[in-house]
C-alpha cells in the first residue's frame, strides 16, 4: 500500500524528538532473536495525539501488557509490538499503513504515527548482520539453477522430518554434477549409504544427511566450513557444492508457528497414548518400576523404558541400547510386542538424542517418593514422565 504523498512532511515536524525515542528503544531491542525481531515494530507517536494514545492502549492490551501513558500534552514516546497487530488495529483507527512484510535480516521497521499520518521506515539493528546476508544473497543468486531448484526440493523431502532432527541432526547437501569437487563429496556420501549414483550434466544431487558427516567430508575435501550453532525452529542447515566453492547456510523449511502448533498436537498425544498403555500394560510397567523402587541406586541412575510403538526412532534408540555392553543378553532387534526395560538414564539420553530425540530430563533430585523416571516410545514421539508404583489391578494385562 503506498505512503500518503504528504507524510515526509508531516514526520519532518517534529523528527528530532521522534528519533530519539525510537534510537532509545533500538538499544532494547538489540539482544531479541533476529528472526522474532524482525515480526516486531517499533510503533513511535506523538503523546497528545489522541487516535495514537488508542492504539497504543490497544495494541498493549492484546500483548496482556498494562501501559501507563504520559499526560495529554507534547511529546513522544515508542512501544515494540507485534507488526500484524499493530496493523490491524492503526487500520481499524482510520489509518493507511503499508502491508505486513519481512524488513530482511538484521532490520527492523518503525512506524511513525505524527501529526495524523503513518510513515515507515527500515531500521538497521545489527549492520554486521546485514552485510553477512548481502553477501550470502550474492553467493546464492551466483549459483546454477539446477543447484537451487535441488535445493528447493531437498526443503520439500525435509517437511515430513521432525523439525528437532532437521535443526540439531541433518543438512540438505546439494552438490552440481557438473563441478568435479562437488561430485567427489556426493561420491562419498552415496558410498557412506551404499546407494547408487549417476551423474548428470546440468543437474545437480540433492541428499539429506547429518550435517556433522558432511562438514567432515568438506574439511578433508579443503572446504572452509566454519562450526555453526544449530538453526532456530523451523530452519535446517544447508551445504550447497558447487562451482569449486560451498555455500552453507540455514534455510527456513516451515514456519515457527506451524512447527510449535504440531509439536504441542503430537505432545498432547504422546500424553495420552501413554497413560494408556499404562493401564493395558499395567503389570509389566509396575514391575519395573518396583524394581527400581527396591535399589536407591538403580533408581538415581536408569530409568523405565516402554517400547510402545516401533517406530523407526525407537527400532534405532533399541539397537543403540541393545549394543551396550551391559545389555549383552538383549535381542538385537526390538522385539515384538510392548517390551518393557530399566537401563542407564545417560546411555537413554545419549541414545535419545543421536536420533533426534530431545527433551528436558528429569534430575533424580526432583523425583517424588515412590516416584522412577520413565519414556515411552509413542507413534508421535517419545514421551517423559514421573510414575508411581500403583497396585496392580485385578485382571490387568500382563
Amino acid at each position: 500500500m503506498p505512503l500518503p504523498p504528504d507524510v515526509d512532511s508531516a514526520l519532518s515536524l517534529r523528527v528530532g524528538v521522534l528519533t530519539t525515542v525510537v534510537e532509545k528503544t533500538i538499544d532494547d531491542v538489540r539482544p531479541i532473536d533476529d528472526e522474532k525481531r524482525r515480526l516486531r515494530v517499533i510503533f513511535a507517536f506523538e503523546t497528545d495525539d489522541e487516535s495514537a494514545r488508542s492504539v497504543a492502549l490497544a495494541v498493549t492490551r492484546m500483548a496482556k501488557h498494562d501501559l501507563k501513558l504520559p499526560p495529554v500534552e507534547p511529546g513522544a514516546l515508542a512501544l515494540v509490538c507485534w507488526h500484524d497487530r499493530l496493523i490491524s488495529l492503526l487500520r481499524d483507527a482510520g489509518h493507511e499503513v503499508p502491508d505486513w512484510e519481512d524488513p530482511g535480516a538484521g532490520q527492523m521497521f518503525a512506524i511513525f504515527l505524527v501529526n495524523g499520518r503513518c510513515g515507515r521506515q527500515t531500521l538497521v539493528i545489527d549492520p554486521a548482520l546485514v552485510e553477512h546476508h548481502r553477501a550470502l544473497d550474492a553467493e546464492l543468486n551466483a549459483l546454477p539453477a539446477e543447484v537451487m531448484t535441488a535445493c528447493l526440493e531437498g526443503a520439500k523431502m525435509a517437511e515430513s522430518h521432525p523439525d528437532a532432527v532437521r535443526r540439531r541432526r541433518d543438512a540438505i547437501v546439494v552438490c552440481a554434477c557438473s563441478d568435479d569437487r562437488a561430485w567427489a563429496i556426493a561420491t562419498a556420501l552415496a558410498r557412506q549409504e551404499g546407494e547408487p549414483l549417476e551423474r548428470v550434466p546440468g543437474m545437480a544431487m540433492v541428499v539429506i544427511r547429518p550435517h556433522e558427516d558432511v562438514a567432515r567430508l568438506a574439511r578433508e575435501a579443503g572446504y572452509d566450513v566454519p562450526d555453526s550453532p544449530d538453526p532456530d525452529v523451523g530452519m535446517m542447515r544447508t551445504f550447497l557444492f558447487s562451482g569449486g566453492r560451498l555455500v552453507a547456510s540455514p534455510m527456513r523449511i516451515e514456519d515457527e508457528d506451524v512447527v510449535e502448533r504440531r509439536e504441542q498436537q503430537g505432545r498432547d498425544a504422546s500424553a495420552a497414548f501413554a497413560a494408556s498403555l499404562l493401564e493395558k500394560k499395567r503389570r509389566n510397567i509396575t514391575r519395573a518400576v518396583r524394581l527400581l523402587l527396591d535399589d536407591k541406586k538403580r533408581l538415581r541412575d536408569q530409568i523405565v523404558v516402554v517400547f510402545g510403538s516401533p517406530t523407526t526412532m525407537a527400532r534405532a534408540v533399541y539397537a543403540d541400547l541393545a549394543a551396550l555392553p551391559e545389555n549383552g543378553d538383549w535381542p538385537a532387534a526390538l522385539p515384538d510386542g510392548v517390551p518393557v526395560v530399566a537401563v542407564s538414564y545417560e546411555s537413554f539420553l545419549d541414545a535419545a538424542r543421536r536420533h533426534g530425540v530431545q527433551f528436558e530430563g528429569i534430575e533424580a533430585t526432583k523425583l517424588g517418593t515412590n516416584q522412577v523416571r520413565a519414556a515411552t516410545f509413542t507413534p508421535t514421539g517419545v514421551h517423559l514422565q514421573r510414575i508411581e508404583s500403583v497396585p496392580l489391578a485385578r485382571g490387568g494385562s500382563a
